[in-house]
This record gives structure tokens, C-alpha cells and sequence, in this order.
């Protein structure tokens, strides 16, 4: 049903254009066959076949965050989660794996109680539409070693002298950090492993605004999307943090994390290049450029809320404006979009 996580990722996008497409309807559900098929269907656009199909329907909790799908289960589709509870300004950082066949979804990961167990931190939930769980990805070979990686807004550490931070805003953070964390599914358990719990970047955030957002495997690279922590920041255009880009890393061998050596395409082995960090970011466009991060692979983004890729490897990128502009970008490395 589903190859890889392209498939549901870019209907999300298709989905955000049809709002531009095809007008609302003041026609009741029941007089229409299919509003979105019967919106596109039209002399003006010949050769259109779009068809929306209910398959999962009142089993899954409120703030759902992403619908993706993992490479080598056809099957089954991921549901991400960030359920709120304003009452006590707490919420659910839950997976869902979900059947469309029948209709049917069990909970696969408590992303929160995992990191608590491990780390006794918290997930942050302090505003409702930019906290909690935002994103999984699982990484192109999962169906043989168990790789995929959350990204949460983690309630911020007390004393960040311990903590690799890709970047920060000092005393003028807030009380959340925006994280990516990797962990393992053990397939013969049918589990998570939670003690394979290892922190891949954090990015300090100045405002409770356009964190981190959706994540996505192309090849062996991570490639992250994160809002631009606010205009006010003007994140998109500063080169020296990841606020308002594209970020691509590629994770390093958890081998390579114990020590051991494997050659690059660059002929360095990882002993050098995995070190210090638990991803290189070779090829990518600002590597050795001065004044940029290397972890950047495009600037100039407000709110790249969605990303995909299309089957001739294009990165698709949906950034949402501030008023009644958005923006669906053909993404190129290096590229400026601001």
C-alpha cells in the first residue's frame, strides 16, 4: 500500500494546495460523491483522477501531528500524536500504527514515558500547535535494523552545560528545546528498545513559535525541517543557527559510536568524523563555508511545516506564511527562500 513514508507525507501536501484549488462547497457530505474529485475533475483540468477513501475513523486520539508509513511494512500507516491537555499543561507524545485494511489502530510507542525511563525528562506541551511530539522518521533500512528517529519539543535542562546544542539563544531561551532522538525497534521482540535511546542534535528555541517540525528519510539522510522560532528572530536568513531550515545529517553507524572505524566517501574514517557528533554532514551545500552551520542544506524558511519527495528524488517543501500567503518550494541544496 504504501512504499515508504513519501506516499502519505506528499498527500499532505497535496491536500494543503486543494485548499487553494477548490473552493468550499456549500453542499451538504451526502449530495457529494467526492468533493475533492469532483472539485478537480473539471474541462479545465483534463486527465485528473483524485480520489479521498475513509479508512481509520474515531479510534485515534485529538492532535494528530503526522501520518507517515515505514519502509518495509506495506501494510500499516504511523500515526504521531501530541494530544494536549490545557488543564494541567501535560499531554500524550504517542505513535500509533493503524491497519487501513480494517480500520483498526493500536499504540506502538510512548515516546514520553521512554524518554522519562531513560533520561527523566519531559516532553513540553506548553503551547498546544508548537510543542510535544511533531514528527517520526524512520530511516530507509528499518525493516532490517530497527532505525527511526522522533523530533519533540523537550522541556529544556536546567544546567545545558552537558548538552550538544547545533544551536541556542543563550538566557533568552524558553523552557523548551527542540530535539531529535534515535532510537531501535527490536523486530524479534516486537518492541522498542528503550535503553537504545540516543540524542542526535538540540536547537534552543526564543519563543514558543515555529519549532521543529516534520522529519524525513532520503537515502541514508535525515532531512529536518524547522520553523524559524518567530519573525522576530528573522531565524530564516541568520546562517549561523538552524532556526527557519532545511537541516540534512546523515546518523552515524552506532558502531562508530563505540569506536570502531568505517571508511567515508571522503576517505576519512568515522573514527574522525563521529567523535564529537552522532551524524556527518558531508555533502552537504555549506560545508567549510564560513559563517554557516554545515548542518544547513536550505535557508530562509518561516514554518516548513511539511516535506517531501517525489519519485525523481525532488524535495518538496510547504512553508506557511504569516497571513494569507503560503508557499509550496522545489527545494534545491543551498537554496534561499526567504
Amino acid at each position: 500500500m504504501f512504499r515508504n513514508g513519501r506516499t502519505a507525507l506528499l498527500l499532505s501536501t497535496v491536500l494543503l494546495a486543494l485548499g487553494q484549488i477548490c473552493p468550499p462547497s456549500n453542499d451538504t457530505p451526502s449530495e457529494l460523491v467526492n468533493v475533492v474529485r469532483d472539485c478537480l475533475q473539471k474541462p479545465e483540468r483534463p486527465g485528473i483522477n483524485f480520489v479521498l477513501e475513509k479508512v481509520i475513523e474515531n479510534v485515534l486520539p485529538q492532535g494528530t501531528n503526522q501520518i507517515t508509513a515505514a519502509p518495509g511494512d506495506p501494510h500499516h500507516i504511523y500515526v504521531v500524536t501530541g494530544l494536549y491537555q490545557p488543564e494541567n499543561n501535560s499531554g500524550d507524545a504517542l505513535i500509533y500504527k493503524c491497519n487501513p485494511s480494517n480500520g483498526t489502530c493500536d499504540m506502538w510507542f510512548d515516546v514520553e514515558r521512554a524518554l522519562m525511563q531513560v533520561t527523566n525528562r519531559t516532553i513540553n506541551y506548553a503551547r498546544w500547535q508548537h510543542s510535544g511530539l511533531r514528527s517520526v522518521a524512520f530511516h530507509t533500512g528499518f525493516a532490517e535494523n530497527g532505525l527511526f528517529y522522533t523530533a519533540q519539543m523537550e522541556t529544556r535542562p536546567s544546567d545545558t552545560s552537558s548538552f550538544k546544542y547545533l544551536s541556542d539563544v543563550g538566557e533568552d531561551a524558553i523552557n523548551s528545546d527542540s530535539t531529535v532522538i534515535e532510537w531501535v525497534f527490536d523486530h524479534e521482540a516486537g518492541a522498542v528498545d528503550v535503553e537504545s535511546h540516543r540524542e542526535m542534535l538540540r536547537v534552543g528555541m526564543p519563543v514558543y513559535d515555529y519549532p521543529i517540525r516534520q522529519t524525513l528519510f532520503q537515502g541514508e539522510h535525515l532531512y529536518i525541517a524547522h520553523g524559524d522560532g518567530s519573525a522576530s528572530t528573522g531565524g530564516g536568513n541568520n546562517t549561523d543557527d538552524a532556526l527557519g531550515k532545511i537541516l540534512r545529517i546523515k546518523p552515524c553507524p552506532r558502531e562508530d559510536a563505540d569506536g570502531s572505524v568505517e571508511n567515508h566517501s571522503d576517505g576519512q574514517s568515522s573514527e574522525n568524523k563521529c567523535a564529537e557528533l552522532p551524524y556527518t554532514v558531508e555533502g552537504n551545500p555549506y560545508v567549510g563555508v564560513d559563517g554557516y552551520l554545515e548542518e544547513l542544506f536550505a535557508v530562509g524558511f518561516r514554518d516548513p511545516n511539511h516535506i517531501a519527495f517525489t519519485n525523481e528524488s525532488q524535495l518538496i517543501v510547504t512553508d506557511a506564511g504569516r497571513d494569507n500567503l503560503e508557499e509550496i518550494n522545489c527545494v534545491i541544496p543551498g537554496g534561499n527562500y526567504g
